[in-house]
């Protein structure tokens, strides 16, 4: 509302407040009045606040008619756009400090500026309460919702066995998301595997003072007990097999090569680091044909950047560390120079944790973080399965990519829960959204979103959810 300067209208006898008063006898919605002085203008602006959307749209268009009728045109009422009414009212509160005088000239109060840019939800009050009902059933936190500070964004542990994915551009910060995921979950007392592509969860869980953090690295004599692979060996050879022949781009005749000697290698015993003798028994064996020379030699060239020798790792010294409730096992592959070789070793730890998960009688949930993900669960990886049978097991992924549309389809498909940082590439959007209900506006906000804040999509709510994550859960001060 403004006052209109013309010389009748400064001399008109009317009162705001009398209006007002007018108004709230015949209003069944609340009013709410912001007045804003500034050097060139002062107005006045009447929000209607009411469940009833038809309802406010109707008392508006009535308040408007009685403004003009009581002031006798002395005062405009027109609708302002809510996007110009949110950024007006920010304004005002936020310009330099105001003084006011009485009429003498004489100070009588200082209105100092706003510390904080306000941000009022778009949701309605059913959609809020429906959202605080289902957070309120989590235990899992991340931070809190964009405009709504008193709803904290939760995960329930289904979330997690369903499984979590994570996206978003370098810096858009993913990493530390699955970070206060991972301490969240080992909190609440999960066991929490992180496998560490770029060797940074070390640095970004330092501040973290309650829950049990076990580095673990190949090369510093440091491994989770999973390790020595012979769980997958003797209970799913052949998943073994497949792990190394999708990783190594393996033939079928070196394939079947690798099939002998691990039935030799099961009649023998394990004992040692099973690629180590493996690879021993290649070597070994007698060819009687030019194709199985050619086909031996190959397969040995392939298997040795996997091979102790290779890595300069002693297996067999190295100590093992066991994944225990409340506790985050981070297993740092950036060392290892060789990109095909982390890949297998990754695999092989999620294969021998899910085989664990599935025939252990000690059943505490288990968190699979693992980062860069679009390496490891590509379309040819057959650990690409695991999402969708490890979760009777209570084992859940969270698999972090900046790269989506790298990702296995069927992977896409079965991580339930997706927590969506700012992505640059229309081809990673793309690949994205195909999951989940979003509508067009949403979609063109993604690539603005500012570090630390994210979209989240869960199937209980129906659109997705922009949150703020706390980094103060890792002891990281804002």
């Amino acid at each position: 509302m403004i006052k209109r300067s013309s010389d009748e209208c400064r001399d008109a006898d009317y009162d705001l407040a009398s209006i007002c008063e007018t108004l709230h006898s015949r209003m069944k919605s609340s009013i709410s009045l912001w007045t804003c002085l500034s050097k060139n203008i002062a107005s006045t602006y009447m929000l209607f606040l009411n469940k009833d959307l038809d309802t406010c749209v109707y008392e508006r268009d009535v308040a408007i008619n009685v403004i003009d009728a009581l002031s006798k045109g002395c005062i405009e009422a027109r609708v302002v756009p809510s996007a110009h009414l949110v950024s007006s009212i920010i304004r005002c509160l936020t310009q330099p400090i105001i003084s006011f005088t009485n009429h003498k000239g004489s100070p009588v109060a200082t209105v100092h500026t706003v510390g904080i840019e306000p941000i009022p939800s778009r949701l309605p009050l059913d959609e809020l309460e429906h959202i605080n009902s289902v957070m309120s059933k989590g235990s899992i936190r991340i931070g809190k919702l964009v405009g709504c500070n008193e709803i904290e964004a939760r995960l329930t542990p289904d979330h997690v066995f369903k499984h979590i994915l994570i996206v978003g551009s370098t810096g858009s910060g993913k990493s530390t998301t699955a970070a206060v995921l991972a301490t969240e979950a080992a909190r609440v007392g999960f066991r929490v595997v992180v496998i560490d592509w770029h060797g940074e969860y070390r640095h970004i869980l330092a501040s973290v003072k309650d829950v049990d953090i076990k580095y673990t690295n190949p090369l510093l004599a440091t491994i989770p007990k999973h390790m020595n692979f012979s769980e997958i060996v003797l209970k799913e050879p052949l998943a073994f097999i497949e792990i190394l022949e999708a990783g190594l781009e393996l033939t079928p005749a070196q394939v079947h090569i690798l099939e002998d000697a691990l039935n030799i290698l099961r009649q023998k015993g394990m004992r040692g680091y099973i690629i180590d003798l493996v690879a021993d028994i290649v070597h070994s064996s007698p060819s009687s044909a030019r194709w199985y020379t050619e086909s031996r030699e190959a397969l040995l060239r392939k298997l040795k950047p996997l091979t102790s020798q290779y890595l300069s790792v002693n297996w067999s010294k190295c100590n093992y560390v066991d994944p225990r409730p409340h506790s985050i096992t981070i297993f740092d592959v950036s060392s290892i120079p060789n990109i095909r070789v982390r890949k297998i070793l990754s695999s092989l730890l999620i294969k021998s944790l899910a085989i664990d998960a599935q025939y252990s009688k000690e059943r505490a949930p288990l968190m699979v973080v693992v980062d860069e993900a679009h390496n490891i669960f590509e379309s040819r990886n057959p650990v690409c399965m695991l999402v969708a049978e490890v979760r009777k097991w209570l084992f859940g992924f969270v698999l972090i990519s900046q790269a989506p549309s790298m990702i296995s389809p069927i992977v896409l498909k079965n991580t339930n829960t997706k927590i969506i940082h700012a992505l640059k590439t229309s081809q990673d959007i793309s690949a994205l959204l195909s999951n989940i209900v979003v509508d067009k506006d949403l979609a063109k906000t993604i690539h603005t979103l500012k570090p630390g804040e994210a979209y989240l999509s869960i199937p209980e709510i129906e659109k997705p959810l922009r949150v703020k994550v706390d980094l103060g859960l890792i002891g990281v001060k804002m």
